[in-house]
């Protein structure tokens, strides 16, 4: 059976930092109520170039461009400010957008990253429909695309012993994997103090 591409599964990301390069930075904002699809291309000029003295014709490839991205939201007033005040500012910044191709417990999501500007806002409606607030993101940049490994596991100080001291930061992993230890210098054979990994 074949698989079908679902959109609800995928995801918005704003980051004002346009110097990241790194798509799982934890500067990026999510984008919530999503309405729509967000469609993204790429198109590359090509030119027909005649050549002197010959029957055929030469085609070259020029300059590529990317086409702009509709950010479409179900409006929730206060819910978007950081769209709105980049619209505002008129700033430079990211655009990630994730899509899980194998369902919710795929751990591989497929990305593009871009720079550029939400260039403008519109809001839609009618009588019996929901307000839907666009966005225009227009790239300048893409900056990577591939696939992210969504199965790293965050690690936070005092997991499997990482920084923990016992009282401000406990170890919050039992000892079913590596963590650092502190052997005090009057249980050490050396006599001094050592750090290790169990």
């Amino acid at each position: 059976m074949a698989q079908t591409f679902l959109g609800n599964l995928t995801t918005v990301w704003i980051n004002t930092d346009t110097t990241n390069v790194d798509p799982n930075a934890r500067t990026f904002v999510q984008v919530e109520n999503l309405s729509g699809f967000p469609s993204f291309s790429e198109s590359t000029s090509v030119s027909t170039v005649e050549t002197y003295n010959s029957t055929y014709t030469s085609k070259v490839a020029g300059d590529s461009s990317y086409g702009d991205m509709t950010i479409e939201v179900n409006y929730v007033p206060g819910e978007n400010a950081v769209l709105d005040s980049v619209v505002d500012s008129q700033q430079l910044v990211q655009v990630k957008v994730e899509m899980l191709d194998e369902g919710s417990n795929d751990t591989t999501v497929n990305y593009v990253l871009y720079n550029g500007y939400l260039s403008s806002v519109s809001d839609t409606s009618g009588m019996d429909e929901v307000v839907t607030r666009s966005y225009v993101f227009t790239p300048e940049t893409q900056l990577s695309a591939g696939i992210l490994d969504e199965s790293v596991v965050e690690l936070y100080r005092g997991d499997w012993g990482v920084g923990s001291n016992g009282n401000e930061f406990p170890s919050y992993q039992g000892r079913d994997g590596n963590s650092f230890v502190k052997i005090a210098a009057a249980n050490a054979p050396t006599g001094v103090d050592m750090l290790g990994i169990t």
